[in-house]
C-alpha cells in the first residue's frame, strides 16, 4: 500500500480523481474550494472507477448516510483513523462497505422504523379502502 497522490484543493481532487486509475481514494471532505462530497459526486465518469473512503473529522450523523448514498464505500472518522484506517482500506478493497459500529446500529434502527411505518400506511389504506 502506498500514497501516489494528494490534492489540496476541490479541483485538483477531482482531477486527479478522475484521471487516475487507483483503486482507492481516500477523500476528506474538508477542503478548500468545496468539499469532499463535491469531488464523490463529481467523480461519476467511467474513467474514475476507484473505491472512495471518506476520511473525516465531521461526525458521523452529518456526512456518513450522505456520503454513501453517493457512492462512498465507506466512512471513518479521523478520530480513531491510525488504528483503523490500514483494516478498512483492505476490506473496501475485499468489495466491502465500512461503516462505524455505532453508525451500523443507527441504520438498523431507522430501516427497523422506516419499515413499521410502510407498513402502518400500508395497514391504513387497505382498511380505508376496505
Amino acid at each position: 500500500m502506498g500514497v501516489f497522490g494528494e490534492a489540496g484543493r476541490y479541483e485538483e481532487a477531482l482531477d486527479l480523481a478522475q484521471k487516475q486509475n487507483w483503486d482507492i481514494v481516500v477523500l476528506d471532505i474538508n477542503m478548500p474550494g468545496r468539499n469532499g462530497l463535491d469531488v464523490l459526486e463529481g467523480t461519476e465518469t467511467p474513467a474514475s472507477r476507484a473505491r472512495i473512503l471518506i476520511l473525516s473529522v465531521c461526525p458521523e450523523d452529518q456526512y456518513a448516510i450522505r456520503s454513501l448514498k453517493l457512492g462512498a464505500c465507506g466512512y471513518l472518522m479521523k478520530e480513531g483513523a491510525p488504528k483503523k484506517l490500514a483494516r478498512v482500506i483492505s476490506k473496501i478493497l475485499k468489495g466491502e462497505k465500512y461503516v462505524s459500529p455505532a453508525l451500523a446500529e443507527k441504520l438498523v434502527s431507522y430501516i427497523g422504523l422506516t419499515l413499521r411505518s410502510l407498513f402502518t400506511r400500508l395497514c391504513l389504506t387497505v382498511s380505508i379502502r376496505s
